[in-house]
């Protein structure tokens, strides 16, 4: 028959090993949810070069579709003054 104090060093290794288990398996989710926060930080800063790009194309383009339409509003006021 086992006794008591036989079978307590016993209870605190399958303790022990349940604990580990359940830590090791929290670790593993933090770490993988602190990969997707990386791969998100990672994908916000691309997606900010782009953006910043585009706001430059942008601007271009509006100075350029501006100066065409001040072009030819002064065109038809000139041709309007004439007759």
């Amino acid at each position: 028959m086992l006794r008591y104090d036989s079978l307590y060093p016993v209870l605190q290794v399958k303790l022990f090993n349940e604990k580990r288990a359940d830590l090791e398996e929290q670790q593993l989710h933090l770490n993988v949810g602190l990969q997707k926060i990386q791969e998100t930080v990672d994908q916000v800063e691309e997606l900010q070069k782009s953006l910043s790009i585009k706001r430059n194309e942008l601007e271009e383009k509006n100075n350029a579709a501006n100066a065409k339409l001040k072009q030819m509003v002064g065109i038809e006021t000139w041709g309007s003054t004439k007759l």
